[in-house]
Formats: structure tokens, C-alpha cells, sequence
């Protein structure tokens, strides 16, 4: 039987990568990088203005090897980017014993669409 589990997100950076490396069992250096995405879509209502609200929606990704290097090295907070990758998750038992689940976005590839700085320069011009 076949089965497909591929996302692609476009949103913004919500903190700068955090990035570990270690060395595995094997004694092979590994490149691990963190970072969370935010992306937004309208939904039905409409503030005091008449603007339609937006709801936003955090994902979890994670990067490994070469691609955690670079991430690491070039994304920032409030840059607009995109992630290509799969879903997954891990189980685990909180400090107040309770049953968890974390989802998170094994990353493929991601790439930078712009930075904040470009996007502030295009909000102060109005350019789209």
C-alpha cells in the first residue's frame, strides 16, 4: 500500500535556530538545528476595523547534518521562509507524568524567501 507524508510550509522564524552538535555512538560528528515556523491563514471573522483576523499556527522543525549547518548559520528571527519536509512525532512522559506527543517537521530542505529587514523595507514603501 501507498502512503505519502510530505508538508511544505511558507512562514516566518519565530526565533533565532538553535543548533547542537554530537557525536554519535559510531563516533560520527552529527549536526542537529531547531527552529519553529509560523504561518497564517484568515478565518471568519472580522475585527472593529472590517479587517478579516488571521489565525496563526506554530510548527516545530528540525534539521539535521549539512542543512543544520547552514540554517544555523543564516536564518534569523522574522525571516519568511520555506520548509519542505515530513511530519513526525515522538512520545514521551512529562515531569508530572503525563502521556505527550510533539510533532515536529523532519526538514528536507528549507530555503530563505526574504529577511525581516526586507520585508520591513517593503512595509514602509508599501510595496507588495
Amino acid at each position: 500500500m501507498i502512503s505519502l507524508n510530505e508538508v511544505t510550509l511558507i512562514g516566518y522564524t519565530g526565533s533565532n535556530p538553535e543548533v547542537k552538535r554530537s557525536v554519535s555512538p559510531t563516533g560520527k560528528d552529527v549536526t542537529r538545528c531547531t527552529f519553529s515556523v509560523a504561518t497564517s491563514y484568515p478565518n471568519s471573522k472580522i475585527d472593529k476595523d472590517g479587517k478579516r483576523e488571521y489565525d496563526t499556527t506554530w510548527h516545530n522543525v528540525l534539521c539535521w547534518g549539512k542543512t543544520a549547518e547552514v540554517i544555523g548559520e543564516y536564518l534569523k528571527t522574522g525571516n519568511r521562509v520555506w520548509v519542505k519536509g515530513r511530519i513526525t512525532n515522538r512520545q514521551y512522559t512529562s515531569k508530572e507524568g503525563l502521556e505527550k506527543t510533539f510533532y515536529e517537521i523532519v526538514a528536507s530542505s528549507v530555503g530563505l524567501i526574504e529577511t525581516k529587514e526586507e520585508n520591513e523595507v517593503k512595509k514602509e514603501y508599501h510595496i507588495k
